[in-house]
């Protein structure tokens, strides 16, 4: 409730204690009038009975209603209060909600990036593994290629070998061939 909301409440209140004073004002008032026209004693004592009840029940009414509206007015500057405590505590959680909001929202934004980024990474790891395929093929069609190379190579060497061996032999033919043909030469 708002600062004005409690000022009409107390104003509505008045003017109800106000008008319930009116109607107790003109019975008294009603009363004393006919106390003036001067009636017989035994009605004289019952309006003076009647004038002075009025007034302790006025008083005795006004009292308890004074302090139930006092006792009102200070619960409802509690509500107030409370209230007010309340709507701050609901801006509060509003703000947090909002920088919560705000965070998920950046965390999300995050996590995209890093999803784009973990496919990038799965995209490179699958051509690494490709790649790795690849050079392992390389690799044995070298192992395979130094092999045969070396097989060539000793291959080569035996044939040199044999070539030598070969001409060595051509030599010593060539030489025995010379010798037989200078021995039948001389004859």
């Amino acid at each position: 409730m708002a600062a004005e909301d409690t000022d009409e409440f107390q104003k509505e209140l008045i003017g109800l204690f106000v008008q319930e004073a009116r109607e107790w004002l003109q019975s008294i008032h009603v009363a004393l009038d006919e106390l003036q026209q001067g009636p017989s004693p035994e009605r004289h004592t019952k309006l003076i009975h009647t004038i002075s009840t009025r007034i302790r029940e006025d008083r005795a009414q006004r009292v308890p209603n004074l302090d139930k509206l006092q006792k009102n007015a200070r619960r409802v500057q509690e509500l107030e209060a409370t209230l007010h405590a309340e709507r701050q505590a609901a801006t509060q959680l509003v703000e947090q909600m909002t920088e919560l909001e705000q965070t998920l929202a950046a965390e999300r934004e995050k996590n995209k990036v890093l999803a784009v980024r973990a496919h990038e990474t799965e995209s490179a790891s699958q051509k690494i593994h490709e790649f790795e395929t690849s050079l392992q093929m390389a690799q044995e069609r070298n192992n395979l290629l130094a092999k045969r190379m070396v097989e060539t190579e000793q291959g080569a060497e035996q044939a040199t070998k044999r070539f030598d061996e070969m001409a060595r032999k051509l030599g010593e033919i060539a030489g025995l061939a010379s010798q037989l043909g200078s021995g039948k030469r001389r004859p």
